[in-house]
């Protein structure tokens, strides 16, 4: 801005504040002053606050000057002060917002969901309907309750079923994710549907009555080479399939 304009426009801000607080005065700095301000690098505002100040003191030579490198920038505690009857003040600076460079890059928040976790690990750990999830260098382990029937449907329409935990142990080498999505079509849980080689233990919770019933639950819990993997509700699919895409060998 040329220096005429900023002489009109800081007139204006010290005509501005004598008006509003008749304590200030714009008295407080001559024109030789304001001039020798703005030569000097100062913003309007930084000669507008040391005006009014000296007005109020008697005082019109600010002690501190702001060095070159700070010259046309908001002043800072550190960088300026005046003197008064009692002392040296230093001029409040609003603050500031902080840097982009000043923000520590974890604290970026971002859309991917798979950034709030360390690794593809932990992400599973959270993304599994399941427990005691571990993700080695060829396979994925995790731990599910699975329900199946447990006997045959009685008079009244009532299915026993049993919910043994199951651990699942799937093969990474060759593992085909077919796709990630509700487990019947429109409803159910939200399911990671892969085919591969995959062993399945059933490690607790597990008491047939007879061998009867302990062959129909083991015919249907060992499917052959397909598997849904639960997934957790909120966990985005695409999300799913990314982890997948990158840890199937």
């Amino acid at each position: 801005m040329e220096p005429g304009k900023k002489l009109l426009n800081l007139s204006i801000c010290l005509a501005t504040a004598s008006v509003l607080m008749p304590g200030l005065s714009y008295a407080g700095c001559s024109r030789d002053d304001i001039d020798h301000y703005l030569s000097k690098g100062f913003t309007t505002g930084q000669v507008t606050a040391l005006c009014t100040q000296n007005s109020t003191t008697g005082d019109k030579k600010p002690v501190a000057e702001v060095s070159s490198q700070n010259a046309g920038q908001p002043a800072s505690a550190s960088t300026m002060t005046t003197n008064d009857a009692v002392g040296t003040k230093k001029m409040a600076e609003p603050a500031s917002a902080p840097s982009a460079e000043s923000v520590p890059a974890a604290a970026v928040a971002t859309s991917s969901v798979g950034s709030a976790y360390e690794s593809n690990e932990q992400f599973l750990k959270t993304a599994i309907e399941g427990y005691d999830v571990v993700l080695s260098e060829n396979t994925l382990t995790y731990v599910h309750k699975t329900c199946v029937k447990a006997g045959q449907e009685d008079l009244f329409g009532f299915i026993p079923m049993t919910c043994p935990d199951v651990r699942y142990t799937i093969s990474l080498l060759g593992l085909d994710v077919e796709k990630v999505k509700r487990q019947y079509t429109f409803y159910g849980p939200m399911v990671a549907r892969v085919k591969g080689k995959i062993q399945r233990d059933i490690i607790a919770n597990f008491n047939p009555k007879n061998d009867d019933v302990r062959k129909m639950v083991l015919d249907q819990i060992n499917t052959g080479p397909n598997t849904d993997i639960p997934i957790r509700e909120g966990i985005p699919a695409a999300q799913v399939k990314k982890v997948f895409s990158e840890i199937v060998k």
